[in-house]
């Protein structure tokens, strides 16, 4: 390993910049590759749906990275001088990405200058104001954009919690507000109305009710005046009022009730996104969308919860097999597949969690049984493939899978990187301390009249 006992602090700082230099002229050469391998569409040979798709499976970087890649790689073809500098270890990633958000032909070298004189935050907070300016004329031109981007996300935090972010518009906010103020007072009310029945199954006689004279301070107790001037008990004793997280669950439920009971076939398949794994060693748990959370973090069966999750226990495993009895994955099987494997296509690759099909590991026609150990859930469009290109699938005891193309050549899920020394990104050795040049910033710099004059600029 590689010490820098030796350095002094400002070798050190030298070779940061160096370092970031030449990191930036290899990602410049990534997105180059990309670009081209896009351009040529190359990635769908596997059965991929889009390059980003393939990219996410092939180096082994989140969807969304993989997304901003192919965009930044498209972006770069009208952008010579960004292209350029990138190449040269002149811009750094994050200063390209948010450059090739709104940059044209036309005024590249605006927002080039703007990356000189304008910190990391600075840039990407001018960028998200151009945008923000160009998005009602875009809404104009095609409506259904305004409802695209409405998004529901999800993420797990650290402690196990789910992080839930909702960006909607104004009015369909206000709706969805609305709905859980009116679940928050049902809730509050119905504490209320609990409370108040043990307190009356609680009070004492009427002839102990009457009002009597305080023996230390000799003045006459209420609920509303306590005596000796200390507070009333009363307000410890109100139920605390439900937060907007409760309400949530409540509306949640709610509709779950309502759709379950308008389409009972659609709601047998909807229970295995309420199903929950749980080792019975570690007490670890996966989720139906497959999420890994320590002991406690999930409440199964729990009475009081308006939906509880269900545990999947080594019985169900077996509960849902059909044998050779019949062809068509039923309902309970397609419930159990969801939960086991969660509600995902099994192709390596893919991230597709919707359409799924149970498709036979061993073919029906070859004497494949409709069991779990023989059915997994995949895609339409990776059904498809699987049947015309043969691809050839074996599934392990321990629900892992294998795939083959047709010529025996395996698919891996996650297929090795192949690393590399650096020095051929720099084998002229141009790139230095001063090649990625430091922010030209201006204290006198007004971050608004910049977002003023590209609003301007934008409009």
């Amino acid at each position: 390993m590689e010490t820098f006992d030796g350095l002094t602090d400002e070798q050190l700082a030298d070779g940061i910049a160096t370092s970031a230099g030449r990191v930036a002229a290899g990602e410049a050469k990534l997105l180059a590759l990309i670009g081209e391998f896009d351009r040529r569409e190359a990635w769908g040979g596997p059965g991929f749906l889009s390059c980003a798709q393939w990219l996410s499976w092939r180096i082994g970087i989140g969807p969304k990275a993989a997304h901003e890649r192919v965009r930044a790689a498209r972006a770069l073809r009208d952008l010579p001088q960004t292209a350029a500098m990138f190449a040269g270890g002149r811009l750094s990633w994050s200063q390209v990405r948010a450059i090739t958000r709104v940059a044209t032909a036309a005024d590249e070298e605006l927002y080039l200058n703007i990356a000189r004189h304008a910190s990391g935050g600075s840039l990407e907070r001018i960028v998200r104001a151009v945008r923000r300016a160009r998005k009602p004329a875009e809404d104009a031109e095609d409506p259904q954009l305004a409802a695209y981007r409405m998004q529901v996300r999800t993420r797990y935090d650290e402690d196990g919690t789910m992080v839930t972010t909702i960006r909607s518009s104004a009015q369909d906010g206000a709706l969805i507000k609305a709905a859980l103020e009116a679940a928050r007072e049902e809730i509050d009310h119905e504490r209320r109305t609990a409370l108040a029945a043990l307190e009356a199954a609680a009070s004492p006689s009427p002839a102990a009710d009457a009002e009597s004279e305080d023996p230390v301070c000799g003045q006459e107790s209420s609920a509303e005046d306590a005596p000796c001037g200390q507070k009333s008990s009363a307000e410890d004793s109100r139920p605390r009022r439900a937060t907007l997280g409760e309400a949530m669950v409540r509306v949640a439920a709610a509709a779950i009730g309502v759709l379950d009971a308008g389409r009972p076939d659609a709601a047998r398949r909807r229970r295995g996104r309420l199903a929950v794994q749980i080792d019975p060693l570690s007490g670890w748990s996966r989720t139906p969308d497959g999420e890994f959370l320590p002991p406690g973090t999930i409440r199964t069966d729990e009475a009081g919860l308006p939906v509880a999750l269900r545990r999947i226990t080594v019985a169900d495993l077996t509960s849902a097999d059909l044998g050779r009895s019949q062809r068509a994955v039923s309902p309970r099987l397609r419930h159990l597949l969801g939960a086991v494997d969660g509600e995902r296509c099994r192709f390596p690759g893919c991230t597709r969690t919707g359409n799924l099909d149970g498709h036979h590991v061993i073919y029906w026609s070859r004497g494949g049984r409709t069991d779990l150990a023989n059915v997994i859930l995949i895609c339409e469009h990776h059904h498809t493939v699987v049947h015309a290109r043969g691809f050839q699938l074996t599934l392990r005891a321990d629900r892992s899978l294998e795939v083959r193309t047709n010529d025996g050549t395996r698919l891996f899920h996650h297929p090795a990187l192949r690393p590399q020394r650096a020095e051929h990104l720099d084998t002229q050795a141009a790139i230095g301390p001063a090649t990625l040049p430091p922010t030209v910033t201006d204290p006198t710099i007004d971050l608004a009249y910049v977002v003023a004059v590209l609003l301007q600029h934008a409009a």
